[in-house]
């Protein structure tokens, strides 16, 4: 009777994560049909705001940065606050718009190592990040901030 237990029990165990890997499945076949071009989207880049120059800062700190786009390749220059005249270039960035003049953007500095998301919302002046600063080193910390954008120059 407990080996037939047993059986039952595993059989059970491998039904269910048949299952579950079925619907995993289904669902990434859903979301696939709600935006069909994710495959492709995920593995291209996309700069939609090559020729752009944002100069804003975070509401928190007071710190600011000038941050340009050109040829898919990001620059900034921290000109207020504590990393006042620290900059980086050329580095590779992703950028999709998501609404009216609204923007997501993305890069990685390995050389840091930083992995940021911004959300620039050009119509309200606003700007928002997400990051993980110092990835796997022992000063990681996260990012979540919102910040006022003073000029736009496209």
């Amino acid at each position: 009777m407990f080996k037939n237990l047993c059986v039952m029990t595993a059989t059970g165990i491998l039904l269910s994560g048949c299952a579950m890997m079925t619907e995993s499945k289904n669902s990434e076949a859903n979301l696939e049909k709600l935006n069909p071009d994710t495959t492709a989207t995920a593995s291209t880049n996309k700069h939609d705001l090559d020729g752009t120059r944002i100069d804003w800062i975070y509401n928190s700190s007071g710190s600011g940065m000038i941050l340009s786009f050109e040829d898919g390749l990001a620059q900034y220059e921290w000109v207020a606050g504590a990393r006042k005249g620290r900059s980086a270039e050329n580095i590779p960035y992703q950028s999709r718009k998501i609404g009216e003049d609204m923007y997501l953007i993305n890069w990685v500095q390995p050389e840091k190592p930083d992995f940021i998301t911004l959300i620039f919302d050009f119509k309200n002046s606003t700007a928002f990040s997400s990051g993980l600063i110092g990835y796997g080193t022992e000063r990681q910390r996260n990012l979540f901030l919102d910040g006022t954008i003073n000029s736009i120059d496209r």
